[in-house]
């Protein structure tokens, strides 16, 4: 059954959501409350204040201007809100003490309002600033002050080249760390300008030393220590004469080859240092020797004793009949001998420390034949040469072998039965030949044909004058009493 609307209970409060029935067109619909609402909200209302029957003042005006409104009349409560805009509000009409304590958010600032005279000395901090706002053309000619640049806030990058000049650079200022590595050369440093305080410990190598630099000048005392000192470095120029003092030898430093022969004289030698030890054994034989016959060297010792018989008389005696006899005869202790001289310019008489050297000189035989009688024909009418073969009755000599001349071996070793021989090397290159012992009166002739040097060894012999017969030379080799070999001839 249907009801009448003032029969229906009341509503509470209206929702947007609630619908109300509706004529629309002859037909009946639902809508809702904000369907309703909206379209309230869409018409067009003009009223001006003369239709406001209860205006008082303001009657008959059609806009409320600021004489109009008495003082502090606006309160927040009488503003709706977001109702005051920039139009509505007169140039500086609204003052500090009109603004409530942070009643200007930034969304109520328009866009560029807030001019430099807005904005309170320093009231805009690096809080206020937004990363990289401060660009170059917002900062001033001069504005960057030292103060306002950060510590350590310029670096390579923010320089311009060649932006640091000398005045640039505070004194004390560019540090060793600041010096690129190797960036100060010879033409950087002023002349005299690396003195000594400037010189790091240890900082000059033997590099940075000029060859013969450091003289004694520049070396402080004591500044040659031991290890300063190479080994070797000390030789005997750089020690000062009388510099080595029994304080700086060491314990039995002074060693039998560091003493220089015949250096330690008798002041030398402590009283009584001598003693049997001490003294070096001779080849003398401990003993006693009767009638002796005793060799002393320079320094005294005893090198040789033998034992003689007593009471007997020596005398000197010529042996052989032939000839002149060496001895003259003895006075008092004395045995004399005569002299051995030559008897013309063909023959020369040399003493060879214990020889006596007596040889032909050859270019002074050459005999005219004609002022020789009694040779072969032979002789007569040939030269010296002729008689090489030939004795003085022109039969052939008897020492001459022939049949042994030619020596072939690189290395030859002489034997007896070459006695009286001429032997002849050759070859090339040098030889080696050997003279061994062999009886006295053995006498060889050698004739070197060989490309190099013959060098003539001793085997139990001694061997007297040069031992080298050169290439195309001859000497003769001859075996004397006591196992010496004496060299003649055409050694060199």
């Amino acid at each position: 059954m249907a009801k009448r609307i003032s029969e229906l209970p009341a509503a509470g409060a209206v929702a947007d959501t609630d619908e109300l029935e509706l004529n629309q067109a002859g037909t009946s619909r639902k809508g809702t409350r904000a369907q309703l609402v909206a379209g309230l909200a869409a018409a067009t209302h003009v009223h001006t204040l003369a239709d406001v029957t209860d205006a008082g003042a303001l009657a008959a005006k059609d806009q409320v201007l600021e004489a109009d409104i008495a003082s502090e009349a606006v309160t927040t409560a009488k503003l709706a809100d977001l109702s005051v805009s920039s139009a509505k509000l007169a140039l500086e009409a609204v003052a500090t003490d009109q603004l409530a304590d942070n009643a200007v958010t930034a969304s109520k600032i328009a866009a560029g309002a807030v001019i430099t005279t807005k904005i309170a000395a320093n009231a805009v901090d690096s809080g206020r600033l937004a990363d990289a706002a401060v660009t170059s053309m917002k900062i001033a000619d001069g504005a960057v002050t030292t103060a306002k640049i950060g510590a350590n806030a310029v670096d390579s990058n923010q320089l311009a080249d060649d932006a640091v000049t000398d005045p640039k650079i505070a004194d004390d200022a560019v540090t060793a760390a600041k010096i690129a590595a190797s960036a100060v050369g010879s033409t950087e440093l002023a002349d005299n300008a690396v003195i000594m305080a400037k010189i790091a410990g240890n900082a000059v190598s033997t590099s940075k030393i000029a060859a013969n630099a450091v003289t004694a000048t520049q070396l402080a005392s004591n500044a040659v220590t031991e290890q300063k000192i190479a080994g070797g470095a000390v030789t005997t120029a750089k020690i000062a004469a009388g510099a080595v003092g029994f304080d700086q030898l060491a314990d039995e430093a002074v060693t039998a080859s560091k003493i220089a022969d015949g250096a330690v004289g008798s002041a030398k030698i402590a009283a009584d240092a001598v003693g049997p030890v001490q003294l070096a054994n001779t080849a003398v034989s401990p003993g006693v020797y009767t009638v002796a016959t005793v060799m002393v060297d320079p320094q005294g010792r005893i090198t040789a004793a033998s034992s003689g018989t007593a009471g007997e008389t020596n005398a000197g005696v010529n042996a052989g009949v032939d000839g002149v006899g060496v001895f003259a005869g003895k006075v008092g202790v004395d045995l004399q001998f005569r002299h051995i001289a030559p008897g013309s310019n063909r023959v020369t008489v040399t003493l060879n420390g214990d020889d006596i050297d007596i040889d032909v000189v050859e270019g002074n035989l050459q005999i005219p034949a004609s002022n020789v009688t009694g040779l072969a024909a032979v002789a007569t009418v040939g030269t010296l040469a002729a008689l090489t073969s030939l004795d003085a009755d022109g039969r052939s000599f008897s020492n001459y072998r022939s049949n042994q001349g030619t020596r072939t071996a690189v290395n030859y070793t002489v034997l007896q039965g070459d006695s009286g021989s001429e032997l002849v090397a050759t070859g090339s290159g040098p030889s080696t030949w050997t003279l061994p012992k062999l009886l006295a009166g053995t006498q060889i002739v050698v004739h070197n044909l060989r490309t190099g040097t013959i060098t003539f060894q001793a085997n139990e012999v001694t061997l007297k004058g040069q031992t080298g017969l050169a290439a195309d030379k001859t000497a003769a080799v001859i075996w004397l009493p006591g196992d010496v070999v004496k060299l003649t001839g055409e050694l060199s």
